[in-house]
C-alpha cells in the first residue's frame, strides 16, 4: 500500500488507485513543474492516469495527463461537473476556475488533502 521512500519526497508515498478519484474531483500535484497546483478531474485512461484540468493554464481543450501517483486526492468534488462530464456536456474552463477558486478559499490557503 504504501511506497518506501527513494528519496523522492512524498511522490511515492501511497498508490491512489483509480476507484478513489472521481471525475469532477479536485486533486493537488505532487509532482512535475505544476507541483502544488490544484486541478480537477476531467477524465481518465486506463487503471493509472488522469486527464486534469484547472481551466487556466491547462484548459478543457488541452487537459494534463497525469498519472495516479502523481496526483493528491482531496475530499472536494463538484457534483454538477460530475454530471456533465458523465452525460457528454460541456465542461467550461471558467467553472474549473471557479470550484478550485472556492476549494482555496474555503481551505484558508491550505492543501486540504486527503491521505
Amino acid at each position: 500500500d504504501y511506497y518506501a521512500s527513494r528519496g523522492l519526497g512524498d511522490v511515492y508515498k501511497r498508490q491512489i488507485t483509480r476507484d478513489e478519484i472521481i471525475l469532477g474531483q479536485i486533486v493537488i500535484s505532487n509532482a512535475g513543474h505544476d507541483r502544488d497546483s490544484h486541478l480537477v478531474v476531467i477524465g481518465h485512461e486506463g487503471e493509472n492516469f488522469v486527464f486534469v484540468a484547472d481551466g487556466r493554464l491547462r484548459t478543457v481543450e488541452k487537459p494534463k495527463r497525469k498519472k495516479l501517483r502523481h496526483v493528491l486526492r482531496t475530499d472536494i468534488y463538484s457534483p454538477k461537473i460530475s454530471k456533465k462530464i458523465l452525460q457528454g456536456m460541456p465542461v467550461t474552463n471558467a467553472e474549473l476556475r471557479k470550484i478550485i477558486a472556492e476549494f482555496k478559499q474555503s481551505a484558508g490557503g491550505e492543501s486540504g488533502a486527503a491521505e
